[in-house]
């Protein structure tokens, strides 16, 4: 069966820019200009009549305090929360039809050193699915073994004519894919410091009649060669000493790998909050 250049697991290659998902709707310092000026800047006084000026002036100062008295202890606790609600949320870059979908993960040469163990495609692909359907963006998403049975069932064929991923989609009953290539991973850019990293590239395809779905590029030719390669993604671990990197640490560090892949790829087709940043993802 031959290899279609796009509708094949993506290929390691070179970056392309990181595609930035846009601004959420409503966003901005309108909201929060207004509640400063209307407590830091009140209107100017008026000239008042002859005899008058210091009776209304002594009330109007009385006002001010009372306004800012009110106005400052409830700044400091209501802004900050103004702030994360304007600037803190992210939204989709691309929003998935509700269809029954397949995971299908790859993991790329210059990952397979870090990212080479057979069950971490697994557990990327079932993490990201899992998040998908939580979070209420999905209703059904393929369990990623049925790809497996579907290897076992041609043996060796599978593997020397890999079989492009629409006709897998099809075979496993997906009308979509979601494809997760893994190009790149490190575990240290210095010595003594571990800083794992993963680079992906995620593209989503129509199975039935074939169609690239994510991302697509109007202004480009509709034709797998010029088309984006795909939207990638950059997922990384909190910086740790190495100080003591053993066989069962360093396999706690791969797993937590694939699970921050899994939950970075999800926020690419959902909400979420930069006070999530860490997630569930734990130490290592």
């Amino acid at each position: 069966m031959s290899v279609h250049p796009d509708r094949a697991a993506a290929q390691p290659g070179r970056f392309s820019p990181l595609l930035l998902p846009p601004s959420p709707p409503g966003t901005g310092a309108g909201g929060e200009g207004r509640f400063g000026q209307a407590a830091v800047h009140p209107p100017s006084p008026q000239p008042s009549p002859k005899g008058r000026g210091s009776r209304r002036g002594s009330h109007r100062l009385a006002a001010i305090v009372a306004l800012l008295a009110v106005a400052l202890p409830l700044g400091g606790c209501i802004l900050p929360h103004i702030g994360r609600a304007l600037e803190g949320r992210r939204s989709p870059v691309y929003v998935l039809e509700d269809r029954p979908t397949l995971v299908f993960v790859e993991i790329g040469e210059r990952a397979q050193h870090l990212m080479g163990d057979p069950r971490l495609p697994r557990l990327i692909a079932a993490r990201t699915g899992g998040r998908l359907v939580h979070y209420k963006r999905l209703n059904t998403v393929i369990d990623h073994s049925r790809v497996y049975d579907l290897a076992a069932k041609m043996g060796r064929r599978f593997y020397e004519e890999r079989p492009a991923i629409d006709a897998i989609g099809r075979h496993v009953g997906a009308e979509q894919v979601i494809i997760i290539q893994v190009e790149a991973a490190r575990l240290r850019q210095e010595p003594g410091m571990l800083e794992p990293q993963v680079v992906s590239r995620v593209r989503v395809i129509q199975t039935d009649p074939y169609r690239r779905l994510f991302p697509v590029d109007p202004d480009l030719p509709d034709d797998p060669r010029f088309q984006p390669e795909g939207h990638e993604v950059v997922s990384e671990l909190p910086r740790s000493l190495d100080d003591d990197l053993t066989p069962e640490r360093h396999n706690r560090v791969t797993q937590l790998m694939a699970e921050v892949v899994a939950r970075d790829v999800a926020r690419v087709f959902m909400y979420w909050d930069v006070d999530d940043e860490g997630g569930s993802i734990g130490r290592y």
